[in-house]
C-alpha cells in the first residue's frame, strides 16, 4: 500500500540510482545491464562534453556540433529524435541543461528510457520531469516528461568545468530561496497545490549550501558538491510533487523573459541561465524585503498586461495566449488577495528576507551577478525583463501581487 503524504498525497521518484563521487560513471555500464538496457545504447554530446566525457560503455552517438552555444530549440529536439536508432534501449544525456533538456523531451516522446551523466554542476533540472524548449521565439515549459532513470556524476569533473558554470549552479541553487517563498505565496492566494514536508526537505539542504559558501572557496569539491546537492534534492522534489513550483518562480521568469526577449532581438540569450536566476534572485530578495503593505486593495491592472501582449509583438514573439491565462489568474485570485493575511505572507518570506545579509556577502565572494550589466544586459533589457517576467507562467510571483495594488516597480 502506497503511504500518502501529509499533503494528501503519495510522492514517488522514478530515478532508481543516483552517484555523485570520483568515478561514479563506472557504474553507468553494470546499471544498464542489469535493467536490460545495454542492446542499443545512443549518447548525446555537445562538442565540449565529449572532449571530456567519462564514459567506457558501446553506443551511439551524437554530437552536437554548433561552434556556439547549443540552445534547447525544437529544431535540435528534432535532431536527437531523428538520430536515435531504431529499437534503441536507451538514451544517454552526456553534458548539463541543454542536452540533459534536449534529451529528455526527446527520450519522452520516443518512449525511451534516458540517463543522465552530468558534467557541471550547473543547473537544477537533471532529475526534474520537466524541461524548457524555445520554440517560435516562446520558451515554454514541457511538463510530465520522464526523469532519468539515473544520475551519474564524477565529482572530479563537476568541480573542474568552468567556472562559470559552477557559478551558475550557484545561482539557480540560491534561487531556491525565492521560489519556495512564491510557493508557499501561491498556495494562500490561490489555493496552489503545496506539501510543508516537500518544502521543508530542501530546507538543510539550502542551509548545508549556505554554510559551505561562507566556508569554502569556489572550485572546491566540497562547495561544487554543496551546489549539487541542491540542485539535485530539487529535482527530486519537483519529481515528487509533480510541478516544477519547489525550483522556480518569479526569480526564473525574470531569467525567461530576458531568454526570450534576446533569442528574438539577437539570436542567443545575455547569459547563462544560472547567472540569469541569480540576478532574479538578487531583484526578488529586494522587492519582499521593501514591500510595504496594509491594504490589499486592488486596482485596475489588466491595462498593464494588454499592453505587454503588444510589447512581445513588437519583438516578434506571440505571447498573448500566456498573458490571457494569467489575466484569468488574476482575476480567480482576487477576491483571496483582497482578504489575504499580511502576517501569512511575511512567514512565507520570511527564510528569504532573512538570509538577505548572508546572501550578499555570498555574491560578493563568489562574483555572482548584482547589476544587470554583469550579464550583459542594459538598463532598458533589465526594466524589460523584471516587467514582463509575468507573462512567462500563469503561477502568481510578487510583482503581479504589485500590479494589482497599483504598486510602482523601481530598478
Amino acid at each position: 500500500m502506497t503511504k500518502l503524504c501529509s499533503c494528501g498525497k503519495s510522492h514517488e521518484s522514478r530515478t532508481k540510482c543516483v552517484k555523485v563521487a570520483s568515478g561514479a560513471v563506472d557504474f553507468l555500464e553494470s546499471f544498464l545491464v542489469e535493467n536490460g538496457l545495454n542492446s542499443c545504447v545512443m549518447s548525446v554530446y555537445d562538442r565540449n562534453t565529449k572532449e571530456i566525457s567519462p564514459l567506457k560503455i558501446k553506443s551511439s552517438e551524437f554530437v552536437f556540433r554548433d561552434e556556439g552555444i547549443v540552445s534547447a530549440s525544437a529544431e535540435n529536439l528534432e535532431l536527437i529524435k531523428k538520430a536515435s536508432p531504431s529499437g534503441s534501449s536507451a538514451i544517454i544525456a552526456v553534458g548539463s541543461g541543454t542536452i540533459n533538456d534536449l534529451v529528455k523531451t526527446a527520450a519522452s516522446e520516443l518512449g525511451v528510457p534516458y540517463i543522465s551523466v552530468a558534467t557541471a554542476a550547473s543547473m537544477d533540472g537533471y532529475l526534474s520531469a520537466n524541461a524548457a524548449i524555445l520554440s517560435g521565439g516562446v520558451k515554454k515549459a514541457v511538463n510530465g516528461l520522464m526523469p532519468p532513470l539515473a544520475l551519474f556524476a564524477d565529482s572530479r569533473i563537476l568541480a573542474e568545468a568552468p567556472a562559470k558554470m559552477s557559478r551558475a549552479g550557484l545561482g539557480d541553487a540560491l534561487g531556491k530561496l525565492s521560489s519556495i517563498a512564491e510557493w508557499k505565496i501561491n498556495h494562500v492566494i490561490r489555493n496552489e497545490y503545496y506539501c510543508q514536508e516537500l518544502a521543508s526537505s530542501l530546507e538543510p539542504e539550502i542551509s548545508g549550501l549556505l554554510d559551505s559558501a561562507e566556508t569554502e572557496e569556489p572550485g572546491s569539491v566540497k562547495m561544487t558538491e554543496a551546489i549539487m546537492s541542491v540542485l539535485l534534492s530539487t529535482g527530486l522534489v519537483m519529481q515528487k510533487a509533480g510541478n516544477s513550483f519547489p525550483a522556480s518562480c518569479g526569480e526564473h521568469y525574470i531569467s525567461h523573459a530576458m531568454e526570450m526577449r534576446g533569442y528574438a532581438l539577437h539570436g542567443h540569450a545575455p547569459s547563462m541561465h544560472g547567472l540569469q536566476v541569480a540576478w532574479g534572485t538578487k531583484i526578488m530578495t529586494e522587492l519582499y524585503s521593501a514591500f510595504k503593505e496594509d491594504s490589499f486593495k486592488t486596482v485596475n491592472y489588466a491595462p498593464i498586461y494588454k499592453r505587454h501582449i503588444e510589447d512581445w509583438k513588437k519583438i516578434g514573439v506571440d505571447i498573448s495566449g500566456t498573458i490571457e491565462t494569467k489575466l484569468k489568474e488574476l482575476e480567480n485570485a482576487e477576491s483571496r488577495l483582497r482578504l489575504i493575511n499580511e502576517d501569512a505572507c511575511r512567514e512565507a518570506i520570511k527564510q528569504l528576507t532573512d538570509e538577505k545579509p548572508r546572501l550578499e556577502r555570498i555574491y560578493r565572494k563568489f562574483d555572482m551577478p548584482v547589476k544587470a550589466s554583469d550579464i550583459g544586459l542594459a538598463d532598458e533589457e533589465a526594466r524589460f525583463a523584471v516587467e514582463h517576467a509575468v507573462d512567462i507562467r500563469a503561477r502568481i510571483c510578487l510583482i503581479d501581487i504589485m500590479n494589482c495594488l497599483g504598486k510602482s516597480l523601481s530598478l
